[in-house]
């Protein structure tokens, strides 16, 4: 499973360019469909969980949930320990490898945002992701969608900065990302492989994926 030093970045430099945008909207949109205040206690898996805004965000959504965050990056990681609630019920795992080092039907849910260009062998990923989850338990991953047209200006635009030698190293990072993004279509195909039917939504240069593992 690959990381963020794969796009020629630092954990420091990534961190700066999460704190900016700490609030995600897929955060918000897959608990209150999934798991927010209310439903009762959960057990949740973010996979890719970087500085650990997202585990905040969620446990925030729903204190009951038992929230599990694994990446490969320990600096993340010990960020993400750092920002966590004191006291609650949220984990941090390293994992290096496309297999999860969980039980099978651990979880009730599964969450990953920005993370699934990242991974060595993403069909492997998908296989594993539904041998964690309870039947009728939910995955949600969003990532970059690289044949968006916003996605395409977006390396233009990117393209033209390094041409002109004004593109930052976070600069290059995203269009290393876009370009390592595994495309909607061959995304699908691995979940229909598993047996399952994604839906999917677009959100400017970005997708989202849906779907429910079979009882």
């Amino acid at each position: 499973m690959g990381g963020i030093s794969d796009e020629g970045i630092t954990a420091e430099e990534y961190i700066r360019y999460r704190k900016k945008r700490s609030k995600s909207l897929y955060v918000e949109d897959f608990a209150r469909a999934r798991f927010g205040d209310g439903r009762g206690p959960s057990r949740v898996l973010e996979i890719g969980c970087g500085p650990g805004f997202a585990i905040k965000q969620m446990a925030a959504s729903n204190p009951e949930c038992l929230i599990v965050g694994c990446d490969i990056d320990s600096a993340l990681l010990a960020h993400a320990a750092a920002e966590i609630p004191a006291g609650g019920a949220s984990f941090l795992v390293r994992n290096e490898s496309v297999s999860l080092p969980f039980a099978d039907g651990a979880f009730d849910y599964i969450f990953s945002e920005g993370s699934f260009h990242h991974f060595d062998d993403p069909g492997k990923m998908v296989s594993e992701m539904k041998r964690v989850l309870k039947p009728g338990g939910g995955i949600f991953i969003a990532d970059l969608d690289p044949g968006s047209a916003p996605a395409r200006f977006i390396i233009f635009v990117l393209r033209l900065a390094s041409a002109l030698g004004v593109a930052g190293s976070g600069h290059q990072a995203l269009l290393h990302s876009i370009r390592s993004a595994v495309p909607v279509k061959r995304i699908m195909e691995m979940y229909m492989e598993e047996g399952m039917l994604p839906r999917v939504r677009k959100m400017r240069a970005s997708m989202i994926l849906e779907t429910e593992k079979p009882f």
